[in-house]
């Protein structure tokens, strides 16, 4: 046995235990599909389907095209002789079970069909039917977007059936919680968590914390915290919780402000509190041991572990939903693009995939702007004319094409300063992703988000690559198919099922399970397949 093969089997070993730790921990005749499986124990798909067939073999688990991944020992009761019952037709007994016992009281309404086919590990289509099934039984009613328990000849708005109550929104001087509401990053969780305050009538009530400006002249409490916590108190049995905005570790280190004795403070009140964490950036690069140390300490206070959830965005598991999937595909060669910005998050993007890349195997080889140089230099006084001169010994079809067409869209003698932001973006492009094209014969671009995504799609366009069926091309949003005018595959960063989550785990309705560090990950999917598919067929020279 080669030493590859050896390593292989130990690693698929090692998923096996972390699968039959996961059945007996679950309490459900299934288990989670398989892509679900692999974000969860970041595995390649190849590792984590030869180790569920190695469970197969041994009976403790049985794959079925269409019931899952079922646990052998629970498919049937013992002494039962009926044949299990299916999972659709299962979950809606149990839907309606609730109903009828009040779980799910008149005039509420029902969980969103992504957040319940997550908890019980089924399709969204499987849900759909169900609902529509308690539709037509009269169990429930539709009320605009939403599917409401009750009867809809008695329908009453939320806000009518209850007493009016409050939501403590705290945000910082920066950011707050207008300018997140505003941010294409966060925009998402913002919108669900809003819209789920005005379905069921609960006003939001800001609160600012000022940050001081010194820290070595900082007052022991800022300005702003003594007044929030004495509202609280006046908002006594009306107010419902309480939610933070984490005004990211880079502001946090540059004042005397104490975040996590404040969490502990707000807790103690009695009060549900949620701590929404839209960077993540001490758990993405491990930047600020301080404040990880600090954040462990704060989990053991008695009021934290019963009142305290923070919310984030998985911000590695969308880079590594991007690479699986293209991985999926057969691509080994990619390639990765800032066109010359050099911000934090890009750097921590290729951070992120040039880790995750290394985990597979084969290894995926991610070019970037760092491993590549470009075609050439830019400067502000570079002219078009410049540019053409310095790509004509280029003896690349792609390379000559988006020559041609930079000279026939601007003027020789125009400068790079003087272009407008498109025609600069594609000299960029020129330089550093025809670079990789022609020296790397990548198979597949990522784009940090879709911006670029929207300039690598032109660029491609203006070299003759036909995408998908030449080169794949996938980005990182949340809103792509309401901004840009292409179909472009994008990695969802599932903001907008954080928010509901979150305001349902302030409002105690639908339990939400959070993890040892009392947190809540944000889970990714890909919007859409449009400019995926297998590895380009073109011959490079």
């Amino acid at each position: 046995m080669t030493r590859k093969s050896a390593t292989s089997n130990e690693a698929i070993n090692v998923l096996r235990q972390s699968l039959l730790a996961l059945i007996e921990k679950s309490d459900s005749i299934r288990l989670p599909v398989l892509k679900t499986l692999v974000r969860r124990m970041r595995a390649p798909v190849r590792s984590v389907r030869a180790a569920l067939e190695q469970l197969e073999k041994e009976g403790i688990v049985r794959i079925a095209r269409r019931q899952g991944i079922v646990i052998c020992e629970r498919e049937q009761a013992p002494g039962e002789d009926a044949p299990p019952v299916p999972a659709e037709q299962s979950l809606y007994r149990s839907i309606r079970s609730r109903i009828e016992s009040g779980e799910y009281p008149a005039g509420e309404p029902l969980p969103k069909v992504i957040y319940l086919a997550r908890s019980e590990h089924v399709a969204t289509k499987t849900v759909c039917r169900i609902y529509r099934k308690l539709t037509r039984d009269g169990m429930v009613y539709r009320h605009g977007r939403t599917l409401v328990v009750g009867k809809s000849e008695s329908r009453l708005t939320l806000r009518e059936q209850r007493e009016r109550r409050t939501l403590l929104i705290i945000h910082f001087e920066t950011p707050t919680w207008g300018s997140l509401a505003q941010h294409w990053w966060s925009q998402p969780f913002a919108r669900s968590f809003t819209s789920e305050m005005a379905l069921y009538g609960i006003a939001p009530q800001p609160a600012v914390i000022r940050m001081p400006a010194d820290r070595a002249a900082a007052p022991a409490i800022p300005f702003g915290e003594a007044e929030i916590i004495e509202a609280i108190r006046t908002l006594g049995g009306r107010l419902m919780g309480i939610l933070v905005i984490h005004p990211g570790w880079m502001a946090l280190q540059e004042s005397a402000f104490d975040l996590f004795a404040f969490m502990q403070t707000l807790c103690e009140l009695d009060k549900s509190v949620v701590l929404f964490d839209p960077y993540n950036e001490c758990w993405i690069q491990g930047l600020f041991p301080r404040e990880i140390e600090a954040y462990e300490r704060m989990l053991a206070h008695e009021h934290i572990r019963k009142r305290f959830v923070r919310c984030y965005i998985d911000t590695p598991g969308a880079p590594r939903l991007a690479l699986e999937e293209l991985y999926a595909l057969g691509h080994r060669v990619l390639g990765f693009s800032g066109l010359g910005h050099d911000e934090l998050w890009i750097r921590m993007r290729r951070n992120d995939l040039d880790t995750i890349s290394r985990e597979l195997s084969p290894e995926i080889r991610i070019i970037s702007d760092r491993s590549r140089p470009p075609l050439f230099d830019i400067s502000e006084s570079i002219t078009i004319g410049d540019v053409l001169r310095l790509l004509e010994p280029v003896q690349s079809p792609p390379i000559q094409k988006a020559r041609h067409a930079l000279g026939d869209r601007f003027p020789v003698d125009a400068t790079y300063a003087s272009l407008p932001e498109k025609g600069k973006d594609l000299v960029q492009c020129t330089s550093r992703l025809g670079a990789m094209v022609v020296h790397d014969r990548i198979t597949a671009a990522i784009a940090p988000y879709d911006p670029f995504a929207c300039v690598y799609y032109d660029w491609l366009a203006m070299a003759g690559i036909s995408v998908p069926n030449e080169m794949s091309l996938i980005s990182f949003d949340d809103r792509i198919e309401n901004l840009y005018p292409y179909t472009i595959s994008s990695v969802n960063f599932g903001f907008e099922g954080l928010g509901y989550m979150a305001f349902h785990v302030l409002r105690g309705d639908i339990p939400v399970k959070a993890d040892d560090r009392r947190s809540i990950g944000a889970i990714c999917r890909i919007n859409h397949q449009a400019t995926l598919s297998g590895p380009m067929m073109r011959n490079n020279p």
